[in-house]
Parts: C-alpha cells; sequence; structure tokens
C-alpha cells in the first residue's frame, strides 16, 4: 500500500493498486447477473392469414351510353311544288301513315286523269280488236282468207299490249300524286319542322324529322375487353344519378370502331322508363367475372404490398413469413387476380401485421 500524498489543497489521496480486479456490480455471495430467458430473441409476430382461392373475380365495369330511339326518320319531299299545308307541329304525336304535309299537286292529278284516259282509250282499242276477231273467226275459211284473220288476231295482240302501257303509266301518275302527299313512316312524335306553307321544295329536301315513340336503344362504346363477357341476352343495368333501370343486350357488333378501336353494344331497357329519354347518356354497368387461369389466384387486397418498383405478398410456411413478388392483373370489391411464382391456391398470406415482416421472421398467426 502506498503512503498518503498530498494535493495542493493538502486533502489526502489514496491510489489504489492496480493490482486489484475490476469493480463488480455483484457480491462474492450472489455472483454474476445471468441474462434472463428471451433477452437477445425477438418474439414471433402476430399477424392474420386468409387462404389463396383459385376462383372467379366478379367486378363491375361501367361505360358510356347514349340513349337513341328505335327509329329516327328525317322526312324529306318525294315531289317538287310548293308546299300547300303543313299539318305536322313541333312534339305532336303522330300514328303511322298520318299526313304530315301536302305539296301542290295539280299537275299530278292532271297526269292521274291524262294517264286513266288513256286506259280507256286503249280499252276501247282492245275490245274492237277482239270483236274483229271474234267475227272472222266466225265466217267460213273459203270466205276469209287466213292471212286477213292473222292480221286481226295481230291487231288485237298490239292493242292488248297498248292496254298494258296504259295502266303502267296510270299506276306511276298515281305513285307521283302520292309522292305529293307525306305520311309518317312510324307512330312517334315529330322533333322538327323545316318548311311552312308556300315554301318551295325540291324531291328529297328535308321536311320533318320524327322521332319514334314506341321504344328505345341504347348504345355503348366499350373496350374490347368486353366481348369476352357480353352477348345477346346479357343482363346489365342503366344508371342516371340515382335512377337505375334493368337492361338487356339485345345486339354486339363483331368488330371494332376503326377510329375509337371501341367495341359497340346495343341494349334495350327491359321496362318503360319515362326519364329514359332519346339524346341523354347513361351510365351502363355490366357484371363481368374475370377467370382466374393457370397461375392466377384471388387474394384481399389487403394482402398486397405495393412499392414504386414491385408489388409483394407474405406467404407464412412453416410459421415464418415468406415474401413473393407478384403481379396483379385486376381489382375489385376488395379482392386482387394476381400471379407469382410460388404462390398457389391453399397457401396462406398475411393481411394484418405484414407491414414490417421480414424475411424469415417467425410469426404467430392469430385465430
Amino acid at each position: 500500500m502506498l503512503g498518503p500524498m498530498r494535493t495542493s489543497a493538502s486533502l489526502p489521496i489514496f491510489l489504489v493498486s492496480a493490482t486489484l480486479g475490476p469493480l463488480s456490480a455483484c457480491s462474492k455471495e450472489s455472483g454474476p447477473v445471468e441474462p434472463g430467458p428471451g433477452a437477445g430473441a425477438q418474439a414471433p409476430a402476430r399477424v392474420r392469414v386468409v387462404k389463396v382461392e383459385a376462383r372467379p373475380l366478379e367486378d363491375t365495369w361501367r361505360f358510356l351510353g347514349d340513349v337513341r330511339a328505335d327509329a329516327r326518320a328525317s322526312v324529306g319531299a318525294g315531289a317538287e311544288g310548293a308546299v300547300r299545308t303543313v299539318r305536322a307541329r313541333l312534339g305532336q304525336p303522330v300514328k303511322r301513315g298520318a299526313l304530315l304535309v301536302e305539296i301542290d299537286p295539280d299537275l299530278a292529278v292532271a297526269g292521274v286523269a291524262t294517264a286513266a284516259a288513256e286506259v280507256d282509250a286503249a280499252k276501247e282499242a282492245l275490245s274492237q280488236a277482239e270483236r274483229e276477231v271474234a267475227r272472222l273467226r266466225g265466217l267460213r275459211r273459203n270466205v276469209v282468207p287466213e292471212l286477213e284473220r292473222e292480221r286481226a288476231r295481230s291487231t288485237a295482240r298490239a292493242r292488248g299490249a297498248a292496254l298494258a302501257s296504259a295502266k303502267a303509266r296510270l299506276q306511276e301518275a298515281k305513285a307521283t300524286l302520292a309522292r305529293h302527299r307525306i305520311r309518317a313512316p312510324f307512330a312517334g312524335v315529330v322533333a322538327r319542322r323545316l318548311v311552312d306553307p308556300g315554301d318551295w321544295v325540291k324531291v328529297g329536301d328535308p321536311v320533318l324529322e320524327v322521332v319514334s315513340s314506341e321504344g328505345l336503344d341504347i348504345v355503348v362504346d366499350a373496350s374490347r375487353a368486353l366481348i369476352r363477357h357480353v352477348k345477346p341476352g346479357t343482363d346489365a343495368v342503366a344508371i342516371d344519378g340515382n335512377r337505375r333501370v334493368p337492361a338487356r343486350v339485345t345486339g354486339v357488333v363483331p368488330a371494332l370502331d376503326p377510329v375509337s378501336r371501341t367495341l359497340r353494344v346495343r341494349l334495350v331497357p327491359s321496362e318503360p322508363t319515362p326519364w329514359l329519354l332519346p339524346g341523354a347518356s347513361v351510365d351502363v354497368a355490366f357484371k363481368v367475372a374475370l377467370a382466374a387461369s393457370d397461375g392466377q389466384v384471388a387474394v384481399p387486397v389487403d394482402a398486397l404490398l405495393s412499392s414504386p418498383t414491385e408489388t409483394r405478398v407474405v406467404k407464412v410456411v412453416d410459421g415464418k413469413a415468406e415474401p413473393l413478388v407478384v403481379e396483379v392483373l385486376a381489382k375489385a370489391r376488395g379482392s386482387a387476380l394476381v400471379r407469382g411464382p410460388g404462390l398457389a391456391p391453399q397457401d396462406l398470406v398475411v393481411v394484418r401485421g405484414n407491414e414490417r415482416l421480414r424475411p424469415g421472421q417467425d410469426v404467430q398467426v392469430l385465430p
């Protein structure tokens, strides 16, 4: 032991011999403290899991549709002339065949009268020729030469042809007269009126527009992928805000529009709907089932862990976490259709507590 030393303050300081061991936190009786159980190990992560399924993924696809009248016609003038009367007004319901517009028919009426007179004259000429043939037939052959008989028969045939031609001209004149009267091509409502009395129209000039009141169509330009899920008879729903009406597919055009590359689908509402008007736009919802093909399975979207570069799920194998990279093919109603190596039906994937799991980490599956 060294003797005492003094500092400048004359206080005693004792130096401890370097041969002494390090100070211990325990006494000789208690001995050294041992680490407790589990102090160097991590407890299993508590997670919830679900089974991977090979099932179709049901989804609802919505597309914009145009409501169109079952028939819409721009009625044109069938003859040239001055408009005499217009019997249709905007918004007026009309029956099929109802007279809408009349063009001055005076010339056509005169044409019909002329053609009818020609028919009468041709009938009289034919009747006279037939009487002559009958008269000659009653005379003996030595009295009337055969050449004269044949000439009478030829005259009768020519006058018969003349009568047929006159009748055809009469029919043509009547058709021309009929074209001066413009009638409704179907039952509907007058949507546009383009002429008034006194206007001069030429053949083909539009005079009225009529919209059918007997039915409606909904035309949808949809994604080409829809062709695998719809056919005539497929059910759908037309939606306008909070209003809905069932509809049914009546036709699918099996070709894409050359400009928009979309598929055209025609639907008909299943029941009369006052708020569904021609010219309106509605959403059309189709229910589709995305079938899981080889290597594709359905998992809850909560099982997906997405990053800017990839999407993963955590599979539980023998109580340990095994992250797998997957490709997401579709999402709908809280589920996702995915594909990835090492993922198969009946596998367990983590849906709760998967955010901080490390590869190979022990997990405890909660009920």
